[in-house]
């Protein structure tokens, strides 16, 4: 019984004791709250997607697609 009660006597003290060990972290140190979206120029414009480079002469195109296809080992 008395090595119980100095077991909840440890935890108690360490459950005071971890919180306060961590840093003092400051009110700049933490940043702003945004309330409302920024505007971004450009954002209403589609994006232009690269040009893929021609296939090698005498590649087979996959009708599937080059993801939908995955072998079996």
């Amino acid at each position: 019984m008395r090595q119980h009660l100095i077991w909840v006597v440890v935890g108690l003290t360490l459950a005071v004791a971890i919180p306060g060990c961590g840093p003092n972290v400051s009110k700049s140190d933490l940043g702003t709250i945004v309330y409302e979206v920024p505007t971004v120029g450009g954002v209403d414009e589609p994006y232009q997607y690269p040009e893929l480079p021609p296939p090698p002469p005498g590649a087979k195109a996959d009708p599937k697609g080059p993801s939908d296809h995955v072998p079996h080992p």
